[in-house]
């Protein structure tokens, strides 16, 4: 999943912002966090590893709070995790996101509400 642009930037699909963020509990940190991990993602090794106290560096919140988020994101496909060993950093598989609509809407009826659509 290389999201990685030709400069210092991160390419982000537009669902992430378009569609996820109805999801209720989903915010602009949940956002964040996913365009962080997908900054982070090794091609070479399939997974992004940055440690969860530079992930909570860089989104300027407690380390448990990365927990949360993180979950968060498994839990609506965005990502999945784990622990190589016991102790050891979490290892981070970004996903991307569903991009159809009707699909999305359809995995998730409670994004569904009146904004225009």
């Amino acid at each position: 999943m290389s999201n990685k642009g030709s400069g210092n930037f991160t390419k982000v699909p537009n669902e992430i912002y378009q569609l996820y963020t109805r999801l209720p509990g989903f915010n602009g940190n949940h956002a964040l966090m996913y365009v962080i991990l997908t900054s982070y993602h090794n091609d070479k090794y399939g997974y992004a590893f940055p440690d969860q106290d530079e992930i909570a560096a860089l989104m300027n919140c407690h380390p448990n709070t990365v927990g949360r988020i993180g979950a968060k994101l498994r839990e609506v496909g965005l990502i999945d995790y784990e622990r190589r060993y016991a102790g050891g950093n979490y290892v981070y598989y970004v996903k991307e996101p569903i991009k159809d609509r009707r699909l999305f809407f359809e995995m998730f009826p409670e994004a569904m509400r009146d904004v225009g659509d």
